[in-house]
Protein backbone atom coordinates (compact mmCIF):
# COMPACT_ATOMS: atom_id res chain seq x y z
CA UNK A 1 0.00 0.00 0.00
CA UNK A 2 1.55 3.19 -0.89
CA UNK A 3 1.19 6.88 0.76
CA UNK A 4 -0.84 9.37 -1.31
CA UNK A 5 -3.58 8.40 -4.14
CA UNK A 6 -3.19 5.64 -6.06
CA UNK A 7 -2.75 5.91 -10.36
CA UNK A 8 -5.25 8.43 -11.40
CA UNK A 9 -7.27 5.64 -13.24
CA UNK A 10 -7.57 2.07 -12.50
CA UNK A 11 -9.94 -0.65 -13.94
CA UNK A 12 -11.84 -3.43 -11.79
CA UNK A 13 -14.46 -5.71 -13.70
CA UNK A 14 -17.20 -7.34 -11.55
CA UNK A 15 -19.10 -10.03 -13.54
CA UNK A 16 -21.39 -7.60 -15.26
CA UNK A 17 -20.11 -4.38 -13.79
CA UNK A 18 -17.30 -2.30 -14.74
CA UNK A 19 -15.50 0.11 -12.18
CA UNK A 20 -13.18 2.76 -12.79
CA UNK A 21 -11.93 4.86 -10.23
CA UNK A 22 -9.47 7.17 -9.95
CA UNK A 23 -8.06 9.54 -6.09
CA UNK A 24 -11.57 10.45 -5.08
CA UNK A 25 -14.58 9.03 -6.86
CA UNK A 26 -15.42 5.49 -7.87
CA UNK A 27 -18.05 5.22 -11.22
CA UNK A 28 -20.14 2.28 -11.84
CA UNK A 29 -20.84 0.97 -15.82
CA UNK A 30 -23.33 -1.98 -16.87
CA UNK A 31 -21.65 -4.13 -18.65
CA UNK A 32 -23.83 -6.51 -19.37
CA UNK A 33 -24.41 -5.28 -22.93
CA UNK A 34 -20.62 -4.58 -24.11
CA UNK A 35 -22.36 -2.47 -27.27
CA UNK A 36 -24.43 -0.14 -24.63
CA UNK A 37 -22.48 0.35 -21.58
CA UNK A 38 -24.36 2.83 -19.53
CA UNK A 39 -23.22 4.42 -16.35
CA UNK A 40 -25.31 3.28 -13.22
CA UNK A 41 -23.65 6.06 -11.03
CA UNK A 42 -20.34 7.06 -9.18
CA UNK A 43 -19.87 7.80 -5.22
CA UNK A 44 -16.77 8.69 -3.14
CA UNK A 45 -14.75 5.71 -1.44
CA UNK A 46 -13.34 7.24 1.16
CA UNK A 47 -16.87 8.52 2.29
CA UNK A 48 -17.27 11.90 1.01
CA UNK A 49 -14.76 12.76 4.28
CA UNK A 50 -12.81 15.64 4.30
CA UNK A 51 -8.62 14.83 4.43
CA UNK A 52 -9.06 11.30 3.22
CA UNK A 53 -7.08 9.62 0.51
CA UNK A 54 -7.84 6.54 -0.99
CA UNK A 55 -4.58 4.28 -0.51
CA UNK A 56 -5.82 1.16 -2.48
CA UNK A 57 -9.04 -0.50 -3.70
CA UNK A 58 -9.75 -4.84 -3.53
CA UNK A 59 -11.81 -6.87 -5.61
CA UNK A 60 -15.23 -7.92 -3.52
CA UNK A 61 -16.35 -11.32 -2.23
CA UNK A 62 -19.20 -10.74 -4.56
CA UNK A 63 -20.98 -8.62 -7.20
CA UNK A 64 -21.58 -4.87 -5.49
CA UNK A 65 -18.57 -4.75 -3.04
CA UNK A 66 -15.60 -3.69 -3.05
CA UNK A 67 -12.81 -3.47 -0.05
CA UNK A 68 -10.90 0.07 0.31
CA UNK A 69 -8.16 1.50 2.45
CA UNK A 70 -8.14 5.21 3.21
CA UNK A 71 -5.72 6.74 5.80
CA UNK A 72 -6.38 10.47 6.87
CA UNK A 73 -4.42 13.67 5.85
CA UNK A 74 -1.77 13.84 8.61
CA UNK A 75 -2.57 10.75 10.32
CA UNK A 76 -0.09 7.19 10.50
CA UNK A 77 -3.67 4.93 10.63
CA UNK A 78 -5.46 3.62 7.72
CA UNK A 79 -8.70 2.31 7.76
CA UNK A 80 -10.16 -0.87 5.72
CA UNK A 81 -13.86 -0.80 4.92
CA UNK A 82 -16.24 -3.06 3.05
CA UNK A 83 -18.61 -0.65 0.90
CA UNK A 84 -21.84 -1.99 -0.72
CA UNK A 85 -22.76 -0.52 -3.30
CA UNK A 86 -25.78 -2.34 -4.55
CA UNK A 87 -28.22 0.16 -4.07
CA UNK A 88 -26.43 3.18 -5.46
CA UNK A 89 -28.81 6.41 -3.42
CA UNK A 90 -27.46 4.54 -0.17
CA UNK A 91 -23.84 3.26 -0.33
CA UNK A 92 -23.18 1.25 2.95
CA UNK A 93 -20.10 1.59 4.24
CA UNK A 94 -18.60 -1.06 6.56
CA UNK A 95 -15.41 -0.42 8.66
CA UNK A 96 -13.36 -3.67 9.18
CA UNK A 97 -10.01 -2.94 11.38
CA UNK A 98 -7.66 -0.19 11.93
CA UNK A 99 -3.89 -0.20 10.59
CA UNK A 100 -0.37 1.46 11.56
CA UNK A 101 2.32 2.71 9.70
CA UNK A 102 3.78 0.27 10.69
CA UNK A 103 1.21 -1.77 8.50
CA UNK A 104 1.94 0.18 5.33
CA UNK A 105 2.66 -2.29 2.89
CA UNK A 106 -0.57 -4.33 4.11
CA UNK A 107 -2.38 -6.59 1.35
CA UNK A 108 -5.81 -7.63 1.47
CA UNK A 109 -7.56 -10.21 -0.41
CA UNK A 110 -10.97 -11.84 -0.34
CA UNK A 111 -11.21 -15.50 -0.36
CA UNK A 112 -14.78 -15.99 -1.86
CA UNK A 113 -15.19 -19.57 -1.75
CA UNK A 114 -14.40 -19.55 1.89
CA UNK A 115 -16.13 -16.04 2.55
CA UNK A 116 -13.08 -14.86 4.34
CA UNK A 117 -11.05 -11.79 4.22
CA UNK A 118 -7.38 -11.71 4.77
CA UNK A 119 -4.85 -9.40 5.69
CA UNK A 120 -1.20 -9.89 4.62
CA UNK A 121 1.31 -7.35 7.22
CA UNK A 122 4.02 -9.17 9.50
CA UNK A 123 1.34 -10.61 10.44
CA UNK A 124 -1.75 -12.61 8.69
CA UNK A 125 -5.21 -11.19 9.89
CA UNK A 126 -8.20 -13.16 9.06
CA UNK A 127 -11.92 -12.13 9.30
CA UNK A 128 -15.37 -13.90 8.37
CA UNK A 129 -16.85 -12.13 5.46
CA UNK A 130 -20.38 -14.61 5.47
CA UNK A 131 -21.96 -11.55 6.13
CA UNK A 132 -20.26 -8.33 4.96
CA UNK A 133 -21.87 -6.02 6.96
CA UNK A 134 -20.74 -7.60 10.37
CA UNK A 135 -17.29 -9.03 9.53
CA UNK A 136 -16.26 -11.36 12.12
CA UNK A 137 -12.18 -11.40 13.31
CA UNK A 138 -11.23 -14.66 13.23
CA UNK A 139 -7.32 -14.81 14.20
CA UNK A 140 -4.20 -12.77 13.86
CA UNK A 141 -0.85 -14.85 13.87
CA UNK A 142 2.77 -14.09 12.89
CA UNK A 143 4.19 -15.69 9.50
CA UNK A 144 7.26 -17.19 10.25
CA UNK A 145 8.43 -16.22 6.31
CA UNK A 146 7.58 -12.80 6.73
CA UNK A 147 9.71 -12.23 10.11
CA UNK A 148 13.14 -11.16 7.83
CA UNK A 149 11.56 -9.65 5.09
CA UNK A 150 12.32 -6.51 3.33
CA UNK A 151 9.43 -6.66 0.86
CA UNK A 152 6.87 -8.88 -0.69
CA UNK A 153 5.01 -9.15 -3.78
CA UNK A 154 1.48 -9.73 -4.29
CA UNK A 155 0.14 -13.03 -3.23
CA UNK A 156 -1.58 -15.56 -5.67
CA UNK A 157 -4.83 -18.38 -4.45
CA UNK A 158 -4.68 -21.80 -6.21
CA UNK A 159 -8.15 -21.70 -7.82
CA UNK A 160 -9.60 -24.19 -4.82
CA UNK A 161 -8.08 -21.34 -2.38
CA UNK A 162 -6.03 -23.96 -0.37
CA UNK A 163 -2.36 -22.58 -1.41
CA UNK A 164 -0.93 -19.18 -1.08
CA UNK A 165 2.29 -18.73 -4.01
CA UNK A 166 4.59 -15.33 -2.41
CA UNK A 167 7.83 -14.38 -3.72
CA UNK A 168 9.83 -12.78 -0.73
CA UNK A 169 12.59 -10.73 -0.94
CA UNK A 170 14.82 -10.86 2.61
CA UNK A 171 17.51 -8.68 4.05
CA UNK A 172 20.16 -9.89 2.30
CA UNK A 173 18.42 -9.14 -0.91
CA UNK A 174 17.55 -12.80 -2.22
CA UNK A 175 14.39 -13.34 -3.92
CA UNK A 176 12.32 -16.80 -3.23
CA UNK A 177 9.08 -17.89 -3.88
CA UNK A 178 6.70 -19.75 -1.34
CA UNK A 179 4.47 -22.35 -1.85
CA UNK A 180 2.35 -22.36 1.59
CA UNK A 181 -0.16 -24.75 2.36
CA UNK A 182 -3.43 -22.39 3.28
CA UNK A 183 -6.23 -24.51 3.74
CA UNK A 184 -5.77 -24.69 7.87
CA UNK A 185 -5.26 -20.68 8.21
CA UNK A 186 -4.55 -21.37 11.94
CA UNK A 187 -1.62 -24.19 11.17
CA UNK A 188 0.03 -22.73 7.43
CA UNK A 189 2.39 -24.70 5.98
CA UNK A 190 5.37 -24.27 4.16
CA UNK A 191 5.03 -26.47 0.90
CA UNK A 192 8.34 -25.16 -0.72
CA UNK A 193 11.13 -22.96 -0.98
CA UNK A 194 12.62 -21.77 -4.67
CA UNK A 195 15.35 -19.36 -4.56
CA UNK A 196 14.87 -17.33 -7.87
CA UNK A 197 17.88 -16.39 -9.99
CA UNK A 198 20.60 -14.05 -9.02
CA UNK A 199 20.00 -12.02 -12.37
CA UNK A 200 16.29 -12.00 -11.78
CA UNK A 201 16.49 -11.04 -7.94
CA UNK A 202 14.41 -7.75 -8.75
CA UNK A 203 11.07 -10.08 -8.43
CA UNK A 204 9.40 -6.52 -10.04
CA UNK A 205 5.69 -6.38 -8.87
CA UNK A 206 3.34 -8.11 -10.85
CA UNK A 207 1.93 -11.56 -8.78
CA UNK A 208 2.28 -15.15 -9.92
CA UNK A 209 0.36 -16.65 -12.59
CA UNK A 210 -1.06 -19.29 -12.00
CA UNK A 211 -2.15 -21.71 -15.14
CA UNK A 212 -5.72 -23.66 -14.58
CA UNK A 213 -4.63 -26.88 -13.91
CA UNK A 214 -1.62 -25.30 -11.27
CA UNK A 215 0.83 -27.33 -13.73
CA UNK A 216 2.63 -24.17 -14.31
CA UNK A 217 3.49 -20.72 -13.37
CA UNK A 218 4.33 -16.88 -15.04
CA UNK A 219 6.48 -14.83 -12.68
CA UNK A 220 7.22 -10.91 -14.25
CA UNK A 221 10.71 -10.08 -12.76
CA UNK A 222 12.62 -7.38 -13.21
CA UNK A 223 13.39 -8.21 -17.70
CA UNK A 224 12.41 -11.55 -17.80
CA UNK A 225 9.26 -14.14 -17.83
CA UNK A 226 9.98 -17.30 -15.48
CA UNK A 227 8.53 -20.02 -16.48
CA UNK A 228 8.22 -22.44 -13.61
CA UNK A 229 6.73 -25.59 -13.22
CA UNK A 230 4.08 -26.63 -10.21
CA UNK A 231 3.40 -30.51 -10.87
CA UNK A 232 5.13 -31.03 -7.84
CA UNK A 233 4.25 -28.29 -5.15
CA UNK A 234 6.65 -29.55 -2.75
CA UNK A 235 9.77 -29.30 -5.42
CA UNK A 236 9.25 -26.82 -8.15
CA UNK A 237 11.57 -26.28 -10.83
CA UNK A 238 12.34 -23.15 -13.08
CA UNK A 239 11.30 -24.43 -17.07
CA UNK A 240 12.93 -21.08 -18.28
CA UNK A 241 13.42 -17.92 -18.38
CA UNK A 242 12.23 -15.61 -21.37
CA UNK A 243 14.03 -12.14 -21.88
CA UNK A 244 11.86 -9.34 -22.63
CA UNK A 245 14.93 -7.64 -23.59
CA UNK A 246 14.88 -3.53 -23.31
CA UNK A 247 11.07 -3.52 -21.75
CA UNK A 248 10.96 -3.85 -17.76
CA UNK A 249 8.13 -4.98 -15.85
CA UNK A 250 8.02 -1.49 -14.61
CA UNK A 251 6.84 -0.51 -17.75
CA UNK A 252 4.82 -3.47 -19.37
CA UNK A 253 1.37 -4.18 -18.44
CA UNK A 254 0.64 -6.64 -16.29
CA UNK A 255 0.44 -10.25 -18.13
CA UNK A 256 -2.89 -12.22 -19.35
CA UNK A 257 -2.95 -15.54 -20.35
CA UNK A 258 -4.71 -16.41 -23.63
CA UNK A 259 -7.76 -18.98 -23.37
CA UNK A 260 -5.46 -21.95 -24.54
CA UNK A 261 -2.53 -20.73 -22.68
CA UNK A 262 -0.20 -21.48 -24.90
CA UNK A 263 0.10 -17.29 -25.31
CA UNK A 264 0.41 -15.05 -22.67
CA UNK A 265 0.16 -10.96 -23.70
CA UNK A 266 1.27 -7.61 -22.67
CA UNK A 267 1.45 -4.16 -23.90
CA UNK A 268 5.02 -1.99 -23.65
CA UNK A 269 5.68 1.19 -22.40
CA UNK A 270 4.86 2.89 -26.45
CA UNK A 271 2.00 1.06 -26.88
CA UNK A 272 3.79 -2.02 -28.02
CA UNK A 273 1.65 -5.18 -28.26
CA UNK A 274 3.96 -8.05 -26.92
CA UNK A 275 2.73 -12.00 -27.66
CA UNK A 276 4.87 -14.66 -26.10
CA UNK A 277 4.77 -17.80 -26.96
CA UNK A 278 4.38 -20.31 -23.71
CA UNK A 279 5.60 -23.31 -25.37
CA UNK A 280 9.22 -24.36 -25.76
CA UNK A 281 10.98 -22.88 -27.59
CA UNK A 282 9.57 -19.83 -25.80
CA UNK A 283 9.36 -16.89 -28.43
CA UNK A 284 8.27 -12.99 -27.76
CA UNK A 285 7.21 -11.14 -30.47
CA UNK A 286 7.44 -7.59 -30.23
CA UNK A 287 5.91 -5.62 -33.25
CA UNK A 288 8.02 -6.59 -36.16
CA UNK A 289 11.17 -7.55 -34.68
CA UNK A 290 11.29 -11.63 -33.27
CA UNK A 291 12.95 -12.30 -29.90
CA UNK A 292 14.31 -16.50 -29.16
CA UNK A 293 14.90 -16.86 -25.81
CA UNK A 294 16.03 -12.64 -25.70
CA UNK A 295 18.05 -12.71 -28.52
CA UNK A 296 16.73 -10.86 -31.61
CA UNK A 297 16.93 -12.36 -35.18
Amino acid sequence: MQKGPPPEIRLFIQKNSALVQNANTLWVFNITDPANITLQGSFSPTGRKKNTLVQDLFYAPRENMVLVLTSKSGSDEFEAKIINYSNMSSIIYTPVLSLSDDDSDAQAYFLPRRKLLLFFTESLIVYNISDPTAPKFISSQQLAPFEDLVAFLPVTFSIDEKTAFVVIIDRSELAHLYSIDVSDLENMKILSVLELPKIVQDSGKQPLILSRDMKRGFLITDRNILVINFKNLSSPAILGMISLGIISDQEVSKFFLSSDEKVGYLSGPKGQFLQVGLEFPYALYLQQEKFFLGKKY
